[in-house]
């Protein structure tokens, strides 16, 4: 699609006005109907549409049908359009779904063909510049120049944005925004993470020289199994009070997608640039085994639309950076792997409850942990004694308990739920032999680093969408397996006995945190320029 749409500059300007208006109006209507049938009001989808229609649009009708280049003033104009736009098309879909009762798939698309021709009129009236507006445009971009010459040696006021935070919710994203914000900042520098309001308190706290600030309430992330729209949108329309807060870099987390949308309106208006950091690429497939039909649709052309907001992109894999590229990604992607405090992990002592193997993270169907249960029944056939720990929690848990007891391994296996203290956690790994990660999809895998900085070698399964396999060498600091219990039940046994012989450590000095985020420092006034 975005291929046409680049091919249709050389076309007449109604040719390129009909395709461009006609991919907004696809997306437009693959939200509302996709979200909809997930059990989204519409009201809410229509609230949604608005900043992720805007955006789209702007650039494209601003590049590709009118190709003036986008000014505060034009977006001003145009998303005062869609404003008004927006609250009239509510009202038709009022009428139609709500008063005459028609289908909102038929609903949604008669309403769009309406403000389909009125549409063009009000952005032509939007995007079209004067010889001030021209002017005032040199100028603008003569000043944003001269401030990003400025920006070249000092960064002084950083803000994150992302959705959840350690130490409240713990999760590789979130070590990462940790490690960066607590190590990044300098005596000249501050460091500003704004998310939701976790610590259940005062606007604003600060922890360890870092200052957070809650930009709403606390929405829980998930329902049951899957990630929840309905915080995805609150915080992502929360996001929109930056455009009050001061800041010369902003760095805002790819999930849970919407928040991208309203920091990139932010970072226009403020003449400001937007980088990202990108964990992993979903896909069309993913998405629609993960939520499916429509629903599948639309999460899959958010996602497509993300890749091109951000002016430049940290990744967190080589697997990411290359789906990213692979998916038209055309502004700078560094990759920049995750860390680990080597000294600090070293110190640990191990814990008093020793075991053959541990699984740290998520309690969710994709982490493998009934793959991981199936093959430790295999290994009890040789090794009766056996003993493994669980350390996390997740909507799984319940299940994953009763197929313990039905495998036969309530005296082999422990879930022990949650653990609060992250040395806690570092400390069980000492105790432990391995670390089994059966995961099919990780943007990263941090607890692989975590666990050969703690001494063990780790099993992690040979999946096209698992990023941690990038971080095995075989027979040095791990296997992979095979995505099935029998062969991840060869690999356990296999390192079990080799593990005298593996130095799971041999490579993990060129992941300590300094090295990363020193990296980051120097993209962030790179990126900034």
């Amino acid at each position: 699609m975005f291929a046409n749409i680049r091919a249709s500059r050389e076309a007449p300007p109604a040719l390129r006005y009909a395709v461009v208006s006609a991919f907004c109006a696809l997306l437009n209507n693959v939200l509302l109907v996709g979200l909809v049938a997930g059990g989204v009001h519409y009201l809410l989808v229509a609230c949604i549409n608005l900043f992720v229609i805007s955006i789209t649009g702007f650039l494209l009708q601003a590049y590709i049908v009118f190709r003036e280049p986008p000014t505060k003033k034009g977006f001003a104009r145009y998303f005062a359009a869609m404003v008004a736009n927006q609250l009239l098309w509510i009202a038709s879909l009022h009428l139609l779904y709500d008063l005459m009762k028609i289908p909102m798939a038929v609903s949604g698309p008669t309403a769009t063909v309406f403000f389909f021709i009125w549409n063009y009129v009000v952005t032509r009236w939007a995007l079209r510049r004067n010889d001030a507006d021209a002017e005032t445009f040199r100028e603008s971009s003569a000043a944003t120049a001269s401030a990003n010459s400025d920006r070249k040696t000092a960064v002084r006021r950083v803000a994150f944005v992302s959705d959840a935070v350690m130490p409240w919710n713990k999760g590789g994203k979130e070590m990462m925004l940790l490690q960066f914000s607590t190590r990044l900042k300098r005596p000249d520098q501050e460091v500003h993470i704004y998310t939701m309001n976790w610590w259940n308190g005062p606007a604003s706290v600060e922890l360890d020289g870092v200052h957070y600030h809650a930009l709403c309430k606390l929405y829980p992330l998930y329902v049951g199994e899957k990630r929840s729209t309905l915080s995805a949108v609150m915080f992502a329309l929360a996001v929109f009070k930056l455009l009050f807060r001061r800041f010369d870099a902003l760095h805002v987390d790819q999930m849970p997608f919407f928040p991208l949308y309203s920091a990139r309106l932010v970072a226009w208006l403020k003449r400001q640039r937007m980088t990202a950091t990108w964990h992993e690429v979903w896909g069309r497939d993913y998405w629609m085994k993960y939520m499916g039909g429509l629903g599948g649709m639309a999460g899959a052309l958010i996602e497509k639309v993300s890749f091109h907001l951000p002016d430049a992109i940290v990744s967190d894999s080589a697997l990411t950076t290359q789906r990213l590229l692979a998916n038209g990604v055309r502004c700078r992607v560094e990759t920049l792997q995750l860390g680990v405090d080597v000294k600090a992990i070293g110190a640990i002592a191990p814990a008093e409850y020793d075991s053959d193997v541990i699984f740290v993270g998520r309690l969710l169907p994709h982490k493998g942990v009934e793959m991981l249960l199936e093959a430790l029944a295999i290994v009890k056939a040789t090794r009766p004694d056996i003993r493994a720990v669980i350390v996390g929690t997740g909507s799984e848990r319940a299940r994953l308990e009763e197929k313990a007891h039905a495998l036969g391994l309530a005296a082999n296996v422990s879930l022990l739920g949650e653990i609060e203290d992250h040395n806690r956690v570092f400390a069980l790994m000492k105790a432990s032999k391995l670390l089994a990660l059966p995961s099919n999809r990780e943007g990263f895998g941090l607890v692989v680093l975590e666990a050969n900085a703690a001494g063990l070698p780790v099993v992690t399964l040979r999946h096209p969408d698992n990023a941690a396999r990038e971080l095995i060498r075989e027979g040095v600091n791990g296997y992979l397996a095979e995505p099935n219990a029998n062969d991840l039940a060869d690999k356990l046994v296999k390192t079990l006995n080799a593990r005298a012989d593996l130095q799971p450590m041999a490579d993990i000095g060129a992941y300590d945190w300094s090295n990363v985020v020193r990296r980051l420092d120097r993209f962030l006034i790179e990126a900034g320029a």
